[in-house]
Order: structure tokens, then C-alpha cells, then sequence
């Protein structure tokens, strides 16, 4: 296990493909960080910022994260299989292609966060904020989103299997109506009659 004093700034180090797993800590930045394939499986950490970090293909499965920011940061074709956020931000965070899957997501600013191509898979998002999140051919799988705000959130060419919205807000003028029949809506607002 990988432990690290509080406070610790790692801001621009390059740590590519590092061994980062049981990493425990609170308020570490690695803001500006190449952390790109690096792997944080099992990783425990709260208040830690990942702010326009390039951590393309990391791992994170079965990661605890509290108040981590990734802002900016980009995550494309990580993986978070396990990994429970909680008031965390996405905010313009880049997630192509990655897969999140059996993840517990709360609490969640993933304001413009770009999902293209990821794949969520048996994962829970609730309390969150989802505005204008891009899932376009995103592939959602047996995923509940609830009490979430997801105006203006792109859903072109997404596949849907499964997916709940309960207690959702959409704008209605931008609201997809193709989505009516590929999802369940059960008490949201802004979904046109």
C-alpha cells in the first residue's frame, strides 16, 4: 500500500504507466500532471485535484474518490469498474471511450463533461449535475440516473438497454425525443408530451 502526506503537490510531474494502486491520501494535486496509463486500482483518496491532468487510459477500479476534481482533465479511455465518486467534479472533463461500469456515482458536476463512445454499464448517477454532457454514441447499459439535471445533455446515436431517468430534469426544447421509446422517464420534468 502506497501512502502519501497530506497535502502533497505533484503539480507537472510526469508519472506515466506508475504503479499507483492503494494509493491513500488527501489533498494531493496533480494538477497539469502526464499521468497517462497510470493505474489507481483500489486508490482512497478525498479532496485530491486532477485539474487539466492527461491521464488518458488510466485505471481507477474499485477506487473511493470524495471531492476529487478532474476539470479539464483528460480521461479518455480510462476505466472505472467499481469505483464509487462522490462529489467529485467532471466538470469539461474528457471521457471518450472510457467504461464506467458498476460504478456508484453522487453528487457528481460533470457540467460539459464529453462521454462520446464510453460505455456505462450497470452503474447508479444520482444527485448529479449533467449539464450539457456530451453521450452521443455513448452505449448505456442497465444504468439508473436519478434526481439528475441534464439539460442541454447530447444523447445523438446513443444505445440504450435498460436505462432509467427517475425524478430527472430535461429542457424540453432540446429534449431527443427518440429517447421516449429506448428509455423508462418515471416523475421528470422537461419531457415533451
Amino acid at each position: 500500500m502506497k501512502e502519501l502526506a497530506k497535502g502533497l503537490d505533484l503539480k507537472g510531474l510526469e508519472l506515466p504507466s506508475e504503479e499507483l494502486q492503494w494509493l491513500r491520501g488527501d489533498f494531493l494535486s496533480f494538477d497539469g500532471c502526464l499521468i497517462a496509463d497510470a493505474h489507481f486500482e483500489y486508490a482512497r483518496l478525498t479532496d485530491c485535484d486532477f485539474v487539466s491532468t492527461r491521464a488518458q487510459r488510466t485505471c481507477w477500479n474499485d477506487a473511493q474518490l470524495h471531492q476529487c476534481s478532474f476539470r479539464n482533465a483528460d480521461l479518455a479511455e480510462a476505466m472505472l469498474v467499481g469505483t464509487n465518486l462522490s462529489s467529485c467534479s467532471w466538470r469539461g472533463t474528457n471521457l471518450v471511450a472510457a467504461q464506467v461500469i458498476r460504478a456508484m456515482v453522487e453528487d457528481l458536476n460533470g457540467e460539459g463533461a464529453n462521454l462520446r463512445r464510453a460505455r456505462v454499464e450497470s452503474t447508479q448517477v444520482r444527485y448529479s449535475y449533467l449539464k450539457d454532457a456530451v453521450f452521443a454514441e455513448a452505449r448505456l447499459v442497465n444504468t439508473v440516473f436519478q434526481d439528475c439535471s441534464l439539460i442541454g445533455a447530447v444523447f445523438t446515436d446513443a444505445t440504450f438497454e435498460s436505462v432509467r431517468f427517475e425524478k430527472c430534469h430535461f429542457d424540453p426544447t432540446l429534449f431527443d425525443r427518440r429517447l421516449l421509446g429506448q428509455a423508462a422517464f418515471v416523475d421528470c420534468d422537461g419531457i415533451p408530451s
